[in-house]
């Protein structure tokens, strides 16, 4: 074979390749379906961060940012319950407190005459550190109910978009418990199914 007609073949062979694999990508290109672009529809940027904010200047707004109202109700009925138990043994505390200082007094100006005949100076006693630590306690409550008022909206923004699906289903159902006597009982069962 002669040079001329190898070189001739070779190029033959490559343009034919060459036009081969034009003529796949083509047909590839041609045969491919269209994927049509998915739109995603984006969540509206949830702010935990304006929740925890919102519940700490105003408690309750951190719920009402978060579109949980039935929160907002507890919230405001467990607070004026203990703004109420705070203020009235605040009340008694101070009148025992100052019943207590009129008796104990030097000055004859002073005179305890609502409690003077009730209670002795011990009862005195007893009844104001009764009525302080009740006050003190209710405080720490109302302290309490604050912080987990700001932690509920805090976390509940956290979670906002969160979906479990039917992945993970939890239900309630009726058994029968055996136990050592004759007769078996009822009791209750929480099953957890992860599909």
């Amino acid at each position: 074979m002669s040079p001329r007609v190898f070189s001739f073949l070779i190029c033959l062979l490559f343009f034919s390749t060459i036009q081969a694999q034009n003529n796949t990508t083509d047909s590839v290109e041609v045969n491919k379906p269209i994927k049509k672009k998915e739109t995603v529809v984006p969540h509206k940027k949830h702010s935990p961060t304006k929740a925890t904010i919102y519940s700490a200047v105003l408690p309750g707004l951190g719920q009402a940012y978060n579109k949980r109202y039935v929160k907002i109700p507890a919230i405001y009925g467990l607070g004026g319950l203990l703004v109420y138990n705070i203020t009235s043994s605040n009340t008694k505390y101070v009148d025992y407190r100052d019943a207590l200082y009129a008796r104990q007094d030097e000055d004859a100006l002073t005179i305890d005459t609502e409690y003077l005949t009730i209670y002795s100076d011990s009862q005195l006693i007893t009844r104001k550190d009764f009525y302080k630590r009740k006050r003190d306690i209710n405080i720490i409550y109302a302290l309490l109910l604050y912080t987990a008022n700001i932690i509920d909206a805090t976390v509940d923004a956290h979670l906002m978009h969160f979906e479990v699906g039917e992945k993970y289903i939890m239900t309630l159902e009726p058994t029968f418990l055996p136990t050592a006597s004759v007769s078996n009982s009822i009791g209750l069962s929480l099953k957890l199914n992860f599909r």
